[in-house]
């Protein structure tokens, strides 16, 4: 609460004026890797075992054998795979840049690796029926996308009469005669559908932190001492989030793995994916 009321309050509290500086970290400056400062033993253990997790969900991927069959790549096994890959993406980049200090950006990362946990449930319950509404709200997005376009080139003076507005047009006829009236799918309701609801919490936490420029997300650039605001490019974040932030990335990524080799029938790497399961739980990381 202190932080957002720190912006509440702006510069000025109990009718003082404040100093406000700005602390600059110069080696940031420079768009390569830094070298970690030394971390708790508890972090270097949650990578350690982010590591197994990451080796256990790829084995997953390779283990795979499925025949293709009528409905190609809808087929809810192939989209549950492809989940579980973007998963492994996500999750790549989100211990890595919590490694690099770039916190608010692993916790992006975390959010959109609890969205896929959020649409793999939905995929397990409804199958063929959640992949067409997928293909649904795609169809409503590139429409609206072209529809925006189109309306700004128009709002600004562009050539409304040039090809690529001509295709931009065609795009919208085409897609508002294959649309049937689907909106865009809401988390909270692919959430409500499948059996990872409580996803949906850590879904929303690590959006207003880690994604939206929220209160709380430009607050972490802010802190106070002695009459002094400080503003600091690196964003404020104790040992403890920052194992969290790890802990959470797992935990998704976990969900994700074991959703996707139950669909395509638990494949050759079940028992490297349940003993990482399992080691997650013996080290007391619960939520």
């Amino acid at each position: 609460m202190k932080r957002i009321e720190d912006w509440a309050r702006g510069g000025r509290v109990h009718g003082r004026s404040q100093a406000v500086r700005a602390l600059i970290d110069k080696s940031i400056l420079a768009l390569m890797p830094r070298q970690s400062e030394p971390r708790d033993p508890e972090f270097a253990k949650s990578v350690a075992y982010a590591q197994k997790l990451l080796d256990a969900s790829i084995a997953v991927v390779g283990a795979c054998h499925i025949n293709l069959n009528a409905q190609g790549a809808r087929d809810p096994k192939i989209v549950a795979l492809s989940l579980l890959c973007r998963s492994i993406s996500n999750f790549r980049a989100s211990v890595r840049l919590a490694q690099q200090d770039q916190p608010s950006e692993a916790r992006a990362m975390v959010r959109l690796l609890n969205e896929n946990l959020l649409w793999i449930g939905s995929l397990r319950e409804k199958r063929a029926e959640f992949v067409k509404e997928m293909i649904e709200e795609e169809r409503h997005n590139q429409k609206v996308l072209a529809q925006v376009t189109l309306d700004l080139t128009r709002k600004h003076g562009g050539d409304i009469a040039s090809d690529g507005a001509l295709q931009l047009r065609n795009i919208v006829r085409k897609l508002s005669g294959q649309s049937k009236g689907q909106k865009t799918l809401k988390a909270a309701e692919v959430a409500s559908a499948g059996v990872v609801e409580l996803a949906y919490v850590e879904y929303l936490r690590f959006s207003l932190d880690g994604v939206h420029c929220s209160v709380t997300a430009l607050g972490k650039h802010l802190s106070r001492e002695e009459g002094e605001l400080t503003l600091s490019i690196v964003p404020n974040t104790s040992p403890s989030e920052q194992l969290d932030t790890v802990l959470h990335a797992c935990r998704a990524l976990m969900g994700v793995a074991v959703a996707a080799n139950e669909m395509v029938g638990f494949t050759s790497a079940s028992e490297l994916l349940s003993a990482a399961v399992d080691e997650f739980e013996r080290n007391g990381w619960r939520f």
